[in-house]
C-alpha cells in the first residue's frame, strides 16, 4: 500500500520537472487523468470486488475503462498543476482509507477483465500501479 502513495508521489514530481510536449497531454492533464482513474475506475473496481466476494455474488466482469480524454483535458488543461497534485494524493489517500477497509479474506475477491482475464485484488492494484508507470514515462520523455 506503501508503494500507492509513493507512486503518486513520483507523478507529482515528474509532473513538476516536465516540460509539456507537442502532441501529448500537459502534465496538469496527465496528474488529473490519474486522478480520475482512482475515483471512476480503480475505487470502483475495488468495492465491486469486495462487495460480490461478500454477498457471495459471482466475480464481476470489467470492460477496459479510461476516463473520456477530451473531457479530462478539458477539465484539467488550465488548473493549477499544485492544485491537481494535491487532489491526486486526496484520490490516492481516499483510495487507501478503501484498502484499509479490506478484511483480509476479502483479499481473495476475484473478477474477470475483457482484457487481462482472471484477476484478484492484489492484480488489479498492479494493473493501477503499471497504469501510473506508463503515464509517469510520457512525463519523463523528452522531444
Amino acid at each position: 500500500m506503501v508503494e500507492l502513495v509513493m507512486s503518486a508521489d513520483r507523478l507529482i514530481t515528474s509532473a513538476r520537472a516536465a516540460q509539456p510536449i507537442s502532441g501529448q497531454w500537459p502534465p496538469v492533464v496527465v496528474l488529473g487523468h490519474i486522478c480520475e482513474n482512482d475515483k471512476l475506475n480503480w475505487s470502483q473496481r475495488i468495492d465491486a470486488m469486495v462487495s460480490a466476494r461478500k454477498l457471495g455474488q459471482s466475480p464481476p466482469h470489467f470492460m477496459w475503462f479510461e476516463p473520456d480524454g477530451a473531457h479530462t483535458e478539458n477539465q484539467y488543461k488550465n488548473r493549477d498543476l499544485e492544485d491537481v497534485a494535491a487532489e491526486l494524493m486526496a484520490s490516492r489517500t481516499s483510495l487507501l482509507t478503501t484498502l484499509r477497509l479490506v478484511e483480509p479474506e476479502d483479499w481473495e475477491s476475484r473478477a474477470t477483465h475483457e482484457i487481462f482475464g482472471d484477476i484478484s485484488l492484489a492484480d488489479l492494484l498492479i494493473r493501477l500501479l503499471a497504469h501510473d508507470e506508463e503515464h509517469r514515462a510520457s512525463l519523463v520523455l523528452f522531444e
